[in-house]
């Protein structure tokens, strides 16, 4: 015999506030635990735009191993990389990402890039390195307008030390 459902206990599993609270955590989680790949992008571009849109929002679940914001970030900047996001769409989520995200978590993706190019033995083909410097030019220009005093020291102290390292890598032609 199947006993009523007890209302007055439990949410309802099919609410809308349950459904909002499991796409979260699925969305969360497959932050956390994917890494980029472009045809998901495109199968998931709604899902990133959202998640755009609600940066900060969320807090950020203890039983994660890593903030999902933070992947966002990663997430973002690699697509950026590999050249499947371009900040000249003032529409698209890159530079909505900027325009949305804390200076942290600003800085998170920009260092995210530099950490990443530390990693690679040898030298980066020049045209990866001018593609990431558009980027970071675009956000040292945003930084200059925006910041002051301290905070614009501090960009300007991480911008130097990701140009010292990319000089003598660089080499003409690619890979």
């Amino acid at each position: 015999m199947l006993l009523p459902y007890p209302a007055h206990h439990h949410r309802n599993p099919l609410s809308d506030e349950n459904l909002r609270d499991l796409h979260s955590a699925a969305w969360r989680t497959f932050l956390v635990f994917s890494h980029p790949n472009v045809r998901i992008l495109h199968i998931l571009s709604e899902e990133y735009s959202r998640a755009i849109e609600q940066l900060g929002s969320i807090p950020s679940e203890r039983w994660l191993p890593a903030d999902p914001d933070r992947r966002l970030a990663e997430h973002l900047a690699t697509f950026y990389w590999w050249g499947v996001l371009n900040l000249s769409d003032p529409e698209g989520l890159l530079q909505r990402f900027y325009a949305r995200a804390s200076d942290t978590l600003r800085a998170h993706a920009l260092g995210f890039l530099g950490r990443n190019l530390h990693r690679i033995s040898g030298e980066v083909p020049t045209e990866n390195v001018e593609h990431l410097q558009v980027l970071w030019q675009s956000r040292l220009r945003a930084a200059e307008f925006s910041y002051g005093g301290s905070r614009r020291v501090r960009l300007l102290v991480c911008f130097r030390k990701v140009r010292d390292f990319l000089g003598p890598r660089t080499t003409e032609g690619g890979s």
